[in-house]
């Protein structure tokens, strides 16, 4: 039976990982490969989300609220509460076009963390309307010197039999650390929106089911694999 939390955002959802299965090449002497796997796994859907979560803040505001948004006020960021991204928003044309950029140099956001680069996305209409499709995808995008690239995608699908609707998201990523090594991170979910949906202003009251898979490669040569369906 499916478990339900309450999700901070609806954009932003920290999964719970299980389960995993752990192909090993390296000698025995690794230490709990799957426990860098659950790891790896856990900062990329963490990163992912934080991504979808300023878009989703930008398109529906045309600016980025929350920690993210707001410079510290250290190096070149200005000072104490600077925006630390421009947002170019095109809804005449379409598809509709999304620019953040973080700029060249590293912001450190109120969240204490460091971004760089541009996050780009594609929309035909509003994260909450039946059909609409999000596509985000990356420009020399970097958080706390972790490269992240790749593509998400939300796709409305309208409601199910219930009324509630639901939400395809795919993702194809990767995640380059600062040392050098990455892994990859793709998955296929399918979230359904339960609660939430007559109080847009509130988040906080915003509740999902979330079904799907989560696959991944290490460059150390792991691989693994979420058998189980991550709920939420």
């Amino acid at each position: 039976m499916p478990v339900m939390f309450p999700s901070h955002d609806r954009l932003y959802i920290v999964f719970a990982f299980a389960l995993f299965t752990v192909s090993c090449k390296k000698s025995d002497q690794e230490v709990n490969p799957s426990l860098s796997s659950a790891q790896n796994n856990a900062f990329a859907e963490a990163q992912f989300n934080d991504v979808a979560m300023m878009v989703d803040q930008a398109i529906n505001t045309g600016t980025i609220t929350g920690m993210a948004g707001f410079s510290v006020g250290s190096g070149t960021n200005g000072p104490s509460g600077a925006p630390c991204a421009s947002i170019s928003l095109d809804t005449i044309s379409l598809p509709h076009k999304l620019l953040i950029d973080f700029g060249a140099t590293n912001c450190v956001g109120m969240d204490g963390r460091s971004r760089r680069g541009k996050i780009m996305a594609q929309f035909d209409g509003r994260y909450p309307d039946p059909g609409t499709v999000i596509s985000i995808s990356f420009q020399e995008y970097f958080v706390n010197e972790y490269r992240i690239a790749g593509t998400k995608q939300i796709t409305n699908m309208g409601e199910n039999i219930a009324g509630n609707p639901i939400f395809k998201v795919e993702v194809i990523g990767s995640v380059v650390k600062p040392n050098g090594h990455y892994f990859t991170w793709n998955s296929v979910r399918y979230r359904e929106w339960k609660e939430g949906r007559a109080t847009p202003l509130l988040p906080m009251d915003d509740m999902y089911v979330i079904t799907g898979i989560v696959t991944g490669k290490r460059s150390e040569e792991h691989t693994s694999e979420l058998q189980s369906p991550a709920m939420i």
